[in-house]
């Protein structure tokens, strides 16, 4: 788990090294004691009885748990992967689903599968049962497959979890800009591979990784790529129906409105376009997965309406990482399960409470519901298995996904350690 501030921390680190070298667990000990945190987190009902069910190693660096939460108003149950940075044999990666953004979705089990990832959790929120598209960033390998969701009138949606290129993660707000030059005539940029944006008179730049889209009514500029931020049109296209999918390095512009009156008026076939595009707060990302809101920001939590939270209660999937951003916990609660026994699901403001209590500095809500999934390579096995309770009673096809995987072969097999 991630360690909470302030000095307990390092008690309970001291007393997990001794119980370490005495064949026991930290996460053991941390069961038995917890100096760090209390019983119950904040915005939860009382909290009876704790059960861990499942305690094990899936790689150096890498825990799997899971637990059973009896709380005043019923059991919740949770999973939970602990993932520790600092070890050279670990890293994240994003998976986008048949590695498109428009498609029909994929399942977190075959992402993990296809990509030989040891576990992961579903990501971001997508537009179910239409285009599949995600609704906030995508970054891959340092590569903008989609730019972020412009801000709203709640400040804290939409925030980002990202790895940067020092290895770190980091949970914030992104932005997008850029800028499309030729001569002395320019124009914003004002998204990447977001299909709608033409629609509002906005410009658009379309690569490879977009799909099919249609382009009835707007301008199409067809570029080839030079160097750096140069490119040369193709082609300018005004009577398009369909823009059929990019292959390659071949990109397009895409303006509706005024933005493709002015493709119209100031690109030719031939010319050399400047195109620039930058992100902020961070510029130096190389994963990048977007969500819904930011429940814990500098170790708070943000009120009810910031999380966009009511009473209702769901199967939740979220993230959370530790002030130096070199490790974090992935927690998805069940939810929507009849009966008295059964988990029901929580609150966003309990979610972020748990995290919270779980020491996370930052955390970042993801797509829940019935794309909640958990899944895991458990050792001896050569594909994933499902780990938590799907409210559908079957994996949904989701637009994206978190996955961890090994850097490389580990000499020997991780421990098991198991608590029941």
């Amino acid at each position: 788990m991630l360690i909470h501030k302030h000095g307990a921390a390092q008690l309970f680190l001291c007393a997990a090294l001794l119980m370490l070298l005495a064949g026991q667990s930290a996460l053991a000990y941390a069961k038995v004691a917890r100096p760090w945190r209390s019983d119950t987190p904040p915005n939860w009902p009382l909290v009876l009885n704790e059960k861990q069910t499942l305690d094990q190693a899936l790689a150096r660096g890498l825990q799997i748990s899971t637990e059973t939460l009896s709380t005043a108003d019923g059991p919740q149950h949770a999973s939970l992967l602990n993932v520790d940075l600092s070890d050279p044999y670990l890293r994240l990666g994003v998976m986008q689903a048949n590695d498109q953004l428009l498609s029909r979705g994929e399942t977190v089990g075959s992402m993990a599968n296809r990509s030989q990832a040891l576990a992961g959790i579903n990501g971001d929120f997508f537009e179910i049962n239409t285009t599949g598209a995600p609704i906030n960033m995508v970054m891959i390998n340092g590569e903008l497959w989609q730019s972020p969701t412009p801000p709203s009138r709640n400040a804290n949606d939409f925030a980002v979890f990202g790895i940067n290129s020092d290895g770190n993660m980091v949970i914030d707000h992104e932005q997008f800009s850029g800028t499309v030059s030729t001569g002395s005539a320019s124009h914003p940029l004002n998204a990447v591979n977001r299909y709608a944006v033409p629609r509002d008179g906005g410009m658009l730049l379309v690569t490879s990784r977009l799909g099919a889209m249609s382009v009835s009514g707007y301008t199409v500029a067809l570029l080839k790529p030079v160097d750096g931020s140069r490119y040369i049109v193709t082609s300018l296209q005004t009577n398009m129906t369909t823009l059929n999918k990019l292959t390659g390095d071949q990109q397009a512009l895409v303006g509706g409105g005024k933005s493709g009156r002015w493709l119209q008026a100031n690109i030719h076939p031939g010319d050399t376009l400047n195109i620039t595009q930058q992100l902020m707060p961070d510029s130096d990302l190389l994963y990048a997965l977007g969500g819904g809101p930011q429940l814990v920001k500098d170790g708070q939590i943000p009120n009810a309406s910031e999380l966009g939270d009511s009473a209702a209660v769901n199967p939740l999937t979220a993230v959370g990482i530790s002030r130096d951003g070199r490790h974090a916990i992935f927690v998805v609660f069940d939810g929507r399960e009849a009966g008295p026994d059964h988990s029901h699901g929580l609150t966003r403001s309990q979610m972020a409470g748990y995290l919270l209590e779980h020491g996370a500095y930052q955390a970042l809500l993801f797509d829940g519901g019935g794309s909640a999934e958990m899944v895991a390579r458990l050792p001896g096995q050569n594909r994933v298995s499902v780990i938590n309770t799907l409210s559908d009673g079957h994996e949904r096809l989701v637009a994206n996904s978190l996955l961890i995987y090994k850097t490389e072969q580990q000499a020997s097999q991780p421990s098991t350690l198991r608590y029941r």
